[in-house]
């Protein structure tokens, strides 16, 4: 899927300004990710799936950057997350990471004070979003993440 994007994308870098090019590398890395985070939230996952998973959105996160003179990886940073959290490898450290993941959207306030934009803010998963993406491991169903939040 991703080599024949890649063409595509170079071949369009002949015929686009620069800026142009940039813009709809962007916007399809952004409908992507969009449409990848939906279908993952669907789904569910071991450990060596959600290995997999992670390595899929890196592979296609650095595709799409190579294709163009910027970085994409603002687009895949919700998805990222995502696959970081699904890697957990048991409930504990899922937990932890749960708690930070939470932590971090939580101080991403989108005031523009400490570096957070709106923009920012809304790349990070909310507490509610966190548990949904954790009981997506066939492992952890049974925990109650939610209950780290109240």
């Amino acid at each position: 899927m991703v080599r024949p994007l890649v063409g595509r994308l170079d071949a369009l870098r002949e015929r686009l300004a620069p800026a142009v090019h940039a813009a709809a590398v962007e916007a399809l890395a952004l409908r992507l990710a969009a449409r990848m985070e939906t279908d993952v939230l669907g789904k569910r996952f071991n450990e060596l799936g959600a290995i997999q998973l992670q390595a899929e959105v890196r592979l296609i996160s650095d595709a799409l950057s190579a294709a163009t003179d910027g970085s994409v990886r603002h687009c895949f940073a919700r998805l990222t997350q995502v696959s970081f959290l699904l890697t957990a490898s048991s409930v504990g450290e899922a937990t932890a990471l749960a708690a930070e993941a939470v932590a971090a959207a939580d101080g991403a306030d989108g005031d523009g004070a400490g570096g957070g934009t709106p923009v920012r803010a809304r790349q990070r998963l909310s507490a509610a979003e966190v548990c949904r993406v954790m009981q997506l491991r066939v492992e952890f169903a049974g925990h109650d993440f939610a209950s780290m939040f109240e």
